[in-house]
């Protein structure tokens, strides 16, 4: 019922978008009838500014880059981050909890410890260390999404081991009043209903001088997984509401202000079942009297889990501002950020107890550069960092009882204060040796970090008391990095480089019981940060009159230290039971190639296809980590792919009609334990179709996602939580949508 209603729905808007008048709307940009138009824009044409200096276009940046636009994001309908990534040669993104994601390119994938792959909201540093957690917003009214594969930690720095994705906020027009509006509904084959309310308003305050764009919405997410044991359906339906704000002001031609503003709040579920998407989730309930007269855990049953206690929240603020001055020959930047998040997940499901995790992170953050761009042979960018982040990791214990008005017992049984002071030095100088043709560049980073672990909870503060431990944990790292590329472009259709690059993370530092199991095994309190190198060489190419477009780039990493979770077992005096510490404890490498090519030589049709293959694994054995020499790298990909066939023609006067059909892939991503076996996914396959006629500035839209109904494992839980029967996570079911958006 709820799918014909939708049915219905596109129906009634697209009479209503057939009798529109042209002369109300906009016009278009002029395109030549029956051409076909990728919604991927030509890499010859799109511009970036990765390189935090020049700007270029895909084609003629030697790095391996991928870009999704704004207009492709829109088009799409696309409702978070990990939707547009999708596309990303060899990206993965594994959402370990609800609401967000762990990232890893070309298989740099880490479970512990600072992410490695960077995430910046404008310029924001997006990073909770030390944890992988990275954000899967909403990405309606973005600009672009820029995503650099490969490490960039000359430029870059922490945490960009794998990568960089750069998420640019659209930039206010000061010439011109914008607005537009998307809504949308969808229904989950054998679950639920959602709908998304999104809009934007560009108001020119001053003509040419100052702007404000303000945009937000709110996305509900339809649920698909029951609760038998209590009786619900669908419990898992998420919603996303955000808003965000930019204002630009250009006194004169060649300085800009900038200020920006962004919310959001996720509210999501727990997305593991079985494979009927029923999850039996539960609690074991124990004796009280006998848990307050001898502290004994005597299990007496167990009692179901709500949905309301396996929710998740995540809360966003970001404030950002910049400053721009271009001079003759230099031109000067810089920019303040401040970032607020709040995580606050629900309990883990089938375990003796409860755990509800809740970690407020601050972030302030502040760089300068300065770029000579004088010469036409020669150019630099000179730059300084700095980031101060704070935030206190709180695990909350729940105990269920059979006492009455005693049922649940809460307590904090884990919580500490980290905090992260950082600084770098980095600059990055090219040199043609032959003029707009041979290009060489190198660059350098200094990085250092001033980090400590500050123990709060009242029962820890003791123990660490009695044993002579101080509670505040300090360690110092200050890795270097260096980057060298040269690049060939015989014509402006050709790019061939070779690239070395080097990237490493933070080292992490041990507290709460991993600092005892420290202690007690005579390891050490702080890990050393990672250290990966990368050989890469790509090419870049424009064809047929620009109808045909590659890139291949093959590339060899090898990564040392790797920081890891061990298993110990705490004795006295250090304390009882099982514990966990970080180390460096592996090494890997990986052979691995990207490859995408778009193809426009069929009238009206544009075809894409993208992706990665690779050998990512472990050079050594761990047995405290459950790691194998050979194993596949820990929530890392052997290969994904993409396939795309986009279609549109102009079928009557000022009335277009669309098509994309899709096609994506993911090898299986594993993950490990020291006491159980490796728990693994399956591949994931996943059919897509979307259809829509246009008229003006008026886009109405059909879609299916996972049109065949696939149902894989997409993943599975290792180690303790393995042992204690958690479910895996199953691929979305088949999801039928339909949605119109307006601009003006």
């Amino acid at each position: 019922m709820l799918k014909n209603n939708a049915f219905s729905g596109v129906s009634a808007l697209v009479l209503g978008l057939a009798l529109l008048d042209p002369a109300r709307v906009a016009a278009q940009e002029s395109r030549a009838p029956g051409t076909a138009i990728s919604s991927e824009t030509d890499i010859s044409e799109i511009v970036v500014t990765a390189s935090k200096g020049e700007s270029q276009t895909v084609l003629r940046t030697p790095l391996a880059i991928n870009v999704v636009t704004g207009q492709t994001i829109a088009e799409k309908g696309y409702t978070s981050l990990t939707e547009v990534l999708a596309a990303t040669p060899g990206l993965v993104a594994v959402e370990t909890i609800p609401g967000s994601s762990d990232l890893n390119i070309r298989g740099i994938a880490a479970i512990v410890g600072d992410p490695t792959v960077g995430v910046y909201i404008d310029d924001l540093p997006f990073i909770v260390p030390p944890t992988t957690i990275q954000p899967n917003l909403n990405p309606y009214d973005l600009d672009r999404v820029e995503v650099l594969r490969g490490p960039q930690g000359t430029l870059y720095g922490a945490g960009a081991m794998g990568g960089v994705i750069r998420v640019l906020n659209a930039k206010p027009q000061t010439d011109r009043v914008q607005m537009s509006v998307n809504l949308g509904s969808s229904t989950v084959d054998k679950g639920g209903a959602g709908y998304k309310a999104q809009g934007m308003i560009n108001i020119p305050i001053v003509r040419d001088k100052l702007a404000v764009r303000v945009s937000g919405g709110y996305v509900k997410t339809p649920g698909y997984i029951d609760l038998p044991l209590v009786g619900e359906t669908n419990f898992n339906t998420g919603s996303n509401s955000d808003i965000r704000a930019k204002a630009i002001y250009t006194p004169t031609n060649n300085t800009e202000f900038g200020f920006s503003f962004f919310h959001a709040n996720i509210k999501s579920h727990a997305s593991y079942s079985d494979s009927s998407y029923d999850f039996n989730a539960k609690n074991e309930i124990f004796d009280g009297p006998a848990l307050f007269t001898t502290g004994s855990l005597v299990d007496v049953g167990d009692r179901p889990l709500k949905g309301s206690e396996l929710t998740n929240f995540l809360k966003y603020d970001f404030y950002t501002t910049y400053a721009k001055v271009d001079l003759d020959k230099v031109h000067l930047y810089g920019t303040a950020s401040y970032g607020k998040i709040t995580m606050d997940t629900g309990g883990y499901e089938q375990a003796a107890v409860a755990l509800n995790v809740l970690y407020p992170y601050k972030t302030r953050s502040a760089e300068v550069r300065a770029t000579y761009a004088g010469s036409d042979r020669f150019g630099t960018t000179l730059g300084a960092f700095y980031l101060k982040s704070t935030g206190e990791g709180q695990i909350g214990s729940r105990l269920f009882t059979n006492l009455p008005g005693l049922e649940e017992i809460d307590s904090v049984s884990g919580s500490n204060r980290i905090s992260s002071d950082q600084y770098a030095l980095f600059g990055e100088a090219y040199y043609y040796l032959i003029p707009d043709t041979l290009k060489m560049t190198a660059g350098l980073r200094y990085f250092h970090d001033n980090r400590s672990v500050v123990e709060k909870e009242p029962g820890a503060i003791a123990l660490l008391n009695s044993l002579g431990i101080p509670l505040v944990q300090k360690a110092t790292f200050s890795p270097t990095t260096k980057r060298f590329n040269i690049s060939y472009t015989p014509t402006p259709n050709l790019n061939l480089y070779v690239n070395y690059a080097e990237g490493f993370r933070s080292g992490t530092l041990n507290g709460g019981p991993g600092l005892l199991a420290v202690l007690q095994d005579g390891g050490v309190v702080a890990t050393q940060p990672d250290d990966l190198k990368s050989y890469e060489a790509g090419a870049k190419m424009r064809t047929l009159d620009g109808r045909l477009t590659f890139e291949l780039t093959g590339y060899y990493w090898k990564w040392k230290d790797i920081q890891v979770s061990l298993n110990s077992i705490l004795h006295p005096p250090y304390g009882i039971g099982p514990a966990t510490y970080f180390a460096n404890a592996s090494t890997g490498d990986s052979f691995g190639l990207d490859f995408a090519t778009t193809f426009t030589g069929i009238k009206n049709l544009t075809l894409s296809v993208s992706g990665n293959v690779n050998n990512n694994r472990y050079t050594e054995n761990q047995p405290t980590a459950g790691l194998q020499k050979g194993d596949q790298i820990g929530l890392a990909s052997r290969y994904n792919l993409l396939a795309t066939a986009s279609w549109r023609k102009e079928v009557a006067r000022d009335l277009n009609a669309v098509a994309t059909l899709s096609y994506s892939l993911m090898g299986p991503v594993w993950t490990y334990g020291a006491f159980t076996p490796p728990t693994r996914s399956d591949p994931v396959r996943t059919l897509g179709l979307r259809l829509g006629v246009e008229r003006g500035r008026a886009l109405v839209s059909i879609y299916g996602d996972n049109l065949l109904n696939a149902n894989h494992v997409s993943f599975a839980f290792g180690d303790a939580i393995y042992l204690l029967g958690a479910a895996p996570v199953y691929q979305r079911p088949r999801t039928i949508g339909a949605e119109i958006t307006l601009k003006y």
